[in-house]
């Protein structure tokens, strides 16, 4: 009898552990799914009622930023048009997570109601739409997304983050009354900019003096880059938790953004993943030219074909690559016998069928894989376990792939 007591009050025990067991887990669920919830909806405060989703087949987007400027302070009437200070278009690919900025400048000229006009000017004149139009017309590119913050919001973002620490390589002495905006930052210090700090290092361009950059905007621009990678490096230096949320809380109050929800989330998480060496920041070329006694610069195609062709590309349609179309090169830089014939082989099961091998005298510590498009590491990452992907010198004509195996080589599956 003592016994079936004692068993009773066993099972009995472990019945009230199990129950607590799947207590606690159904709470996690439960708590989980409502922070997701919570997310989502959240995250969905910063789009419009007009907001688009993810572009299905679409790995690669275009993404315009504007930076709003603070409106025509001196003219109640125009106070709330809003010109673009700062206009950058990003490109972010998904698969290889990269993220190409090219900054356009703000004097760059189109024509608008048969009269030249500068780009800054689009926004006032025709909102979102017409800059949109503006700038696919002219780099003949698609832009899928669009995001807007001003200066205010500016300010509070870095805040957040605790700010940016700059060292400081001119004298920049500038006042504006109307603006109120007083500029002080001196030679050789280093200064921790805080977001209003920030803001004024981004807008200078001369000192009271007349004294500055050479080549105005177009250097102010260069200088805006340095602020940005070093924002950069902040945030993925300092990314935690309690930052994340301060951030993401007062983001929705200064950003504007044609993203819905699911979009923002799926193409937000290539931000994270990222590297340094992956993300590019370049400017737009292009050349002075005055009409009338306006200084204008315009932009010239043929020395950007570089960044258009890194806007249009897009690895969407890698699916329709074929395996046999697309001709490989391993080279065996190791003093292993038959690595690259035994990698081949092994590509030739999965069927690739155009391979080359080869041998080098020189060793390398590292493998990496070079390929002419993006759209082939899409489609052979998924047969070979190489992380470090590089393009093709330009000089070559004959591959499509160069795959170069280093001592830290392992064949597919090995841990």
């Amino acid at each position: 009898m003592e016994i079936k007591k004692l068993e009773n009050k066993r099972k009995i025990k472990r019945s009230k552990k199990r129950k607590m067991i799947v207590y606690i887990v159904i709470s996690l669920l439960c708590i989980i799914l409502s922070l997701g919830a919570f997310f989502y909806w959240y995250i969905g405060k910063f789009s419009n009622k007009n907001s688009l989703g993810v572009i299905k087949g679409q790995d690669s987007i275009n993404v315009l930023f504007l930076g709003l400027d603070i409106g025509v302070v001196e003219d109640k009437e125009r106070r709330d048009l809003k010109r673009t200070d700062t206009m950058m278009l990003a490109h972010v690919n998904t698969v290889d997570n990269t993220v190409k900025v090219v900054s356009i400048p703000r004097d760059t000229l189109f024509e608008y109601g048969g009269k030249p006009q500068k780009i800054n000017s689009a926004y006032e004149l025709g909102g979102d739409d017409l800059v949109k139009k503006t700038i696919e017309d002219m780099l003949a590119v698609k832009v899928h997304y669009v995001a807007k913050v001003d200066y205010e919001g500016f300010r509070e973002i870095i805040d957040a983050i605790g700010g940016v620490e700059m060292p400081i390589e001119r004298d920049m002495i500038y006042d504006d009354d109307v603006q109120d905006l007083h500029i002080r930052f001196y030679k050789g210090d280093t200064v921790k900019l805080d977001g209003k700090k920030s803001e004024e290092f981004f807008r200078w361009r001369q000192n009271n003096d007349g004294t500055g950059f050479n080549n105005g905007d177009l250097d102010r621009i260069e200088n805006q880059h340095k602020f940005i990678n070093r924002l950069l490096e902040k945030v993925k230096a300092e990314n935690s938790f309690s930052d994340f949320i301060k951030i993401l809380s007062i983001m929705p109050k200064y950003i504007q953004t044609d993203m819905n929800e699911d979009a923002i989330i799926n193409y937000g998480k290539c931000i994270f993943k990222i590297k340094k060496e992956n993300f590019k920041v370049t400017t737009l070329n292009v050349y002075p030219k005055y009409i009338g006694n306006i200084s204008y610069v315009v932009f010239d195609k043929t020395k950007n074909e570089k960044i258009i062709k890194d806007f249009t590309d897009s690895v969407s349609n890698f699916n329709n690559l074929s395996k046999d179309s697309v001709s490989i090169k391993i080279i065996n830089s190791t003093k292993i016998k038959g690595l690259a014939t035994e990698l081949k082989n092994q590509l030739e099961n999965n069927g690739y069928t155009r391979i080359d091998v080869a041998s080098s005298d020189l060793e390398n510590s590292k493998s990496e894989i070079q390929i002419k498009d993006v759209k082939y590491k899409a489609l052979i990452s998924n047969n070979i376990k190489i992380k470090k992907y590089v393009e093709l010198p330009t000089d070559e004509k004959i591959y499509d792939v160069i795959i170069i195996l280093g001592k830290d080589y392992k064949k597919f599956g090995e841990e």
